[in-house]
């Protein structure tokens, strides 16, 4: 007998979408989140039926995501605080190799200061 309520399902459902986007394992978002493989399993599928709160957070860090999201209480997977460009951005550098990552950053410095110049700061 299944007993599914819409929250327990949104939730399972968003750590499989999440997770999947990520290109993570189960296993990764397991080690990640300190629990079993069979246990991340469990939740996307909904057969764990209660999850609390600590739990639900530490799988939305492992997914860069928001325990909001997870729960379903907003659309934006965005972290709390974080604005759509700074989540975009940090998205898709996430597979840059470490070198282009130090490339990225140092362009990002060189923006800035070539901003603060212009504005006179």
């Amino acid at each position: 007998m299944e007993n599914n309520t819409p929250a327990v399902t949104t939730l399972g459902a968003r750590i499989a979408e999440r997770r999947k986007e990520k290109q993570l394992s189960l296993q990764q978002v397991a080690i990640k989140v300190g629990v079993t493989k069979s246990t991340i399993q469990r939740y996307e599928s909904g057969a764990i039926h209660t999850v609390k709160q600590p739990v639900v957070e530490a799988i939305a860090k492992a997914l860069s995501t928001s325990a909001e999201y997870l729960m379903g209480q907003t659309e934006d997977p965005a972290p709390a605080g974080v604005d759509a460009f700074t989540y975009a951005l940090f998205n898709e550098t996430q597979p840059l190799t470490q070198a282009n990552k130090e490339k990225l950053l140092e362009m990002a410095r060189f923006f800035r200061h070539e901003q603060e110049k212009e504005q006179g700061i």
